[in-house]
């Protein structure tokens, strides 16, 4: 077990703590209370390494800070028909009762003003400290936080939606006038309607002090908490109101209003948890079965991450030299946006779009994952398969675990030009878990399109060979001509038509397809001309002209690209 230095300028506290975990184990460490955060009985920023109330709002750890209304009869934080930890949040719960609030006055007591919160990692060990205030110290008062790996809130109606899960936490203290050390509890939440609640280690049974500095821990210190037994100064962050000044704002928490604790979640349930929303609540009592009072409550996104998938402008889409398929290259970005680290990241994506067969994925289509920066652990080696013409691979595993950014860059051959599709990251709270999910659908604006123009070009030639012009009969002429038509573009183009007004009964004369970059000779076309241009009479001036027109569609940019050309053949050879 790693010993940590405890340090903490409190000189007294008094409180009586219970922590009230869900599916917790019992293997124990310390909560440390100088470095990254100092747990002292107070929320100004002091001499230690760490940081305290004053500045967390400006760490990149995972924070709540809510400011709560006080002292009025509009507080919708105020529980009511028995609301108690050992019912469950809402009717949808494992319990018949169910917490309730209605807007009302709290005692001045238990008037919350502000609650705070914010998770950190030491060591690879998530700890949370958390805290709050209230508007008087006229009474001793019970307090107590709640962090729910589910998400809850208000609704309209004074009830509540979400409700418990197995590995919430709730830790409660009292507010006492003159301060002593007291006890600590902790519990698991295990689901059963009838008795939801375990005791899991006791200070009764198992023992807690009060250190040299006033912080009352538990024998095995992996929770701790301390309440201001003299006065302390209020963060200049945020305005804090006395009620016995009569609800005046004051620079100075008066003794017995100012609390924080501090629980290791990590030795509490074996490994660092995920939560999703955070509570703070006044209370009767420090009992489990205690009337509650105030509330205030807000998101506490400890586990969660984010993924962002755009085409990368700085390596535009280009047409393959097969003519048919575009290669784009993407980034995708994979953040741990939340407090705590994540474990198994893996990403699948999603080219499932319908049955046009211009769409991913054809036969011949590929994703890769061909480089994997960040800050990754474990990463395998690319090239990965991400997706082929079979269509999902499934999950991809880009890193065994993630604490800031990974990047990963896609490379796509397919044959739809500006390809859109959706991607997944999948991660989990511990390892082998799939509970931390993040979805993200490309957008107009983030796909990129090759920039790629088909082309044709039409070639008629009198020709040669049989002469141009003859006579059929000695009196008819016969008219022939050489075709060849040609795709002048990086694409392939489709539906080739190649139509001559006086061949093939004004048909096309070609009807198909034509590779990028290619030329196709249709071959000698001859025909009877009805007249000579301009209804010429004289042998030695006689032309026949005609005009032939190509057209194709590019498979790639699904435009239309069309050329003419003319030629003109003398009845006569011409002389010089």
């Amino acid at each position: 077990m790693r010993t940590l230095t405890l340090r903490s300028t409190l000189t007294a506290a008094g409180l009586c703590l219970s922590v009230i975990l869900a599916g917790l184990s019992t293997a124990y460490a310390q909560v440390p209370k100088e470095d990254p955060f100092e747990l002292d009985g107070n929320a100004l920023d002091g001499a230690a390494a760490g940081f305290d109330w004053e500045t967390f709002q400006t760490k990149p750890n995972t924070q709540k800070f809510i400011i709560d209304k006080f002292n009025d009869s509009t507080d919708d934080n105020f529980f009511k028909g028995g609301s108690k930890d050992e019912r469950d949040i809402s009717s949808a719960g494992v319990t018949q009762n169910y917490w309730l609030n209605t807007p009302t006055t709290p005692p001045d007591k238990d008037d919350i003003e502000h609650a705070f919160a914010v998770n950190t990692v030491v060591n690879g060990e998530q700890v949370i400290y958390f805290g709050a205030d209230r508007l008087s110290n006229s009474g001793d008062a019970a307090i107590g936080f709640w962090f729910f790996k589910n998400k809850i809130s208000e609704k309209a109606d004074g009830t509540f939606s979400g409700v418990h899960s197995v590995g919430d936490v709730l830790v409660t203290s009292d507010f006492k006038q003159g301060g002593s050390a007291s006890v600590i509890n902790v519990f698991k939440w295990n689901g059963n309607p009838q008795s939801p609640l375990t005791l899991v280690a006791s200070s009764t049974t198992g023992g807690g002090s009060t250190d040299a500095n006033g912080v009352f821990c538990l024998t095995n210190l992996s929770a701790c908490a301390a309440a201001n037994s003299s006065p302390v100064g209020v963060p200049p962050t945020w305005s804090y109101y006395y009620k016995d000044s009569g609800v005046n704002q004051v620079t100075t928490y008066p003794t017995g209003t100012f609390f924080e604790g501090g629980i290791n979640v990590k030795d509490l349930f074996g490994a660092n948890q995920c939560f999703a929303s955070f509570l703070a609540m006044t209370r009767t009592s420090a009992s489990t079965t205690a009337q509650l009072k105030d509330f205030a409550l807000g998101d506490f996104p400890v586990c969660s991450v984010n993924v962002e998938k755009v085409c990368d402008v700085g390596v535009p889409p280009v047409v393959n030299q097969d003519g048919s398929s575009i290669d784009t290259t993407f980034k995708v970005t994979i953040v741990n946006d939340g407090g705590a680290p994540l474990s198994d990241i893996r990403v699948k994506e999603d080219f499932t779009r319908g049955t046009n067969p211009l769409l991913f994925p054809v036969t011949g289509d590929i994703c890769q994952i061909t480089a994997i920066t960040g800050d990754t652990v474990n990463a395998p080696s690319v090239p990965i398969t991400l997706i082929d013409s079979a269509g999902t691979k499934g999950e991809v595993k880009v890193s065994d675990s993630l604490v800031g950014t990974i990047t990963l860059t896609v490379a796509c051959k397919t044959k739809l030009n500006g390809l859109a599709n959706q991607i997944e990251v999948i991660t989990g709270s511990t390892p082998g878990a799939s509970d931390v999910k993040d979805l993200d659908i490309m957008t107009d604006a983030e796909i990129c399109k090759a920039t790629v123009a088909p082309g044709i070009e039409v070639i008629k030639d009198c020709s040669a060979t049989p002469p141009a012009v003859t006579m059929t009969g000695g009196v008819t002429p016969k008219v022939c001509v050489d075709i060849t038509v040609k795709n002048t573009s990086g694409e392939d183009l489709t539906d080739v038509s190649v139509i001559d007004p006086y061949l093939n009964g004004g048909l096309s004369i070609y009807s198909d397809n034509l590779d990028s970059n290619s030329s196709k000779s249709l071959g000698t076309f001859c025909y009877n001309p009805t007249a000579s241009d301009s209804g010429e009479t004289d042998p030695s001036k006689i032309t026949y002209t005609d005009q032939v027109t190509a057209k194709g569609t590019g498979v790639v940019s699904g435009q239309e690209a069309s050329h003419s050309d003319t030629a003109t053949c003398n009845l006569c050879p011409v002389t010089n």
